[in-house]
């Protein structure tokens, strides 16, 4: 089932989503009808990150209604950082990156917080749902992710163009594919993974690489 705009919105398999979820939401940028939509269509609570002043700026306004949708203002790294600089992109006030995906000089100053540091200030002890739009960090916080113990039940990923182009969003893919986890949509370079059942270590066989929609 694809939820929200045609903007922000992701596809999610609906047979599996629960009202007791542990939503993680990274990145919403000025967009967050998918985690509304997540909300109304099943029930789920959505803990959502972001630490752009925009970004800030923009749920204090949209979310107010909505108190299954809680939002800090912090970024998600592989590691707790109390000062990562974001740079600009050149085409608007939202969409930073902590790894200067637009090669700019403009940037600001924001806390991160590794997955699992999160998780143990707000008492959680597995994520369900985790959606990445981090503007070319996903792939340092998907290698952490997979390297670790959190296994979320859906991935929701934007890859996104670094250095060495479409190859990297290509390797990054297969890895999660490897580490027990099945694409079951793609959008652009918006996609989607399950988890395979009885997959739960980071030593998985692979499976077909994921080398089309891409």
């Amino acid at each position: 089932m694809r939820l929200g705009s045609a903007y922000g919105g992701w596809t999610v398999p609906a047979d599996l989503v629960e009202p007791s979820w542990v939503c993680y939401s990274v990145g919403v940028g000025d967009d967050i009808t998918f985690d509304i939509a997540l909300i109304e269509q099943f029930g789920c609570e959505i803990e959502a990150f972001d630490p752009t002043p925009s970004s800030v700026e923009y749920v204090q306004r949209a979310a107010a209604h909505e108190p299954r949708f809680r939002f800090y203002p912090w970024g998600v790294w592989i590691c707790d950082d109390p000062a990562v600089r974001f740079y600009a992109p050149p085409y608007s006030d939202t969409n930073f990156s902590a790894v200067n995906l637009h090669r700019t000089d403009e940037f600001f100053d924001a806390p991160c917080r590794a997955l699992l540091s999160i998780m143990e200030e707000l008492g959680h002890d597995r994520i369900d749902l985790l959606k990445l739009d981090i503007e070319g960090a996903e792939y340092e916080v998907l290698d952490s992710l997979i390297d670790g113990p959190i296994r979320p039940e859906v991935l929701c990923v934007e890859f996104h163009k670094r250095s060495s182009g479409i190859r990297s969003m290509v390797q990054a893919a297969n890895r999660t594919q490897a580490a027990g986890y099945e694409a079951v949509a793609a959008e652009g370079y918006d996609v989607t993974f399950v988890r395979r059942a009885g997959q739960a270590s980071q030593t998985q066989p692979h499976s077909a690489p994921l080398d089309r929609g891409l």
